[in-house]
């Protein structure tokens, strides 16, 4: 593998019941360059994504992401790997501490690391106080999160 090669599409295919999402798409990122996926609705950009994170399978054809297969090397890939969606990044009808535990079985974590790394989050950042409340309403907005937790936010 080219070394200056992060990210590899080769023939990508993803087909649901009645639609083709994607038709054999290409592409390579090499390191020091900056992409965009760009399309109108339904062009395939959160379904690329998805397949990249390992949230979706291919239907045929291959990517790699710093050498790893999304077909056989999904769990190496998200340790290299950080997607921030356009949305909020919670599920509003999960409480603080099922968000964590959602995002640690994304990633594939067992139960004890799960546990461990869940607390680990609620206390570096504060949480402990809203472990158990949902996140719906304004309790997890950017605004009150700046302003209650604003250790969250520093780079």
């Amino acid at each position: 593998m080219d070394q200056n090669v992060l990210l590899k599409m080769v023939d990508i295919t993803k087909t649901f019941p009645g639609v083709k999402a994607l038709d054999k798409v290409s592409l390579e990122v090499k390191a020091g360059t900056v992409h965009a996926l760009m399309g109108e609705n339904g062009a395939g950009k959160s379904t690329t994504i998805k397949m990249l994170c390992g949230l979706a399978s291919a239907t045929s054809g291959d990517a790699t992401l710093l050498g790893y297969s999304i077909l056989t090397s999904g769990n190496e890939i998200k340790k290299f790997i950080a997607v921030s969606p356009q949305e909020t990044a919670i599920a509003t009808n999960l409480t603080t501490y099922e968000n964590l535990v959602l995002i640690c079985k994304i990633h594939g974590y067992s139960a004890i690391k799960t546990q461990n790394k869940v607390e680990e989050m609620l206390k570096t950042f504060s949480l402990e106080g809203v472990k158990y409340l949902a996140a719906e309403g304004k309790l997890f907005s950017k605004e009150n999160m700046m302003h209650n937790y604003p250790h969250c936010w520093r780079c």
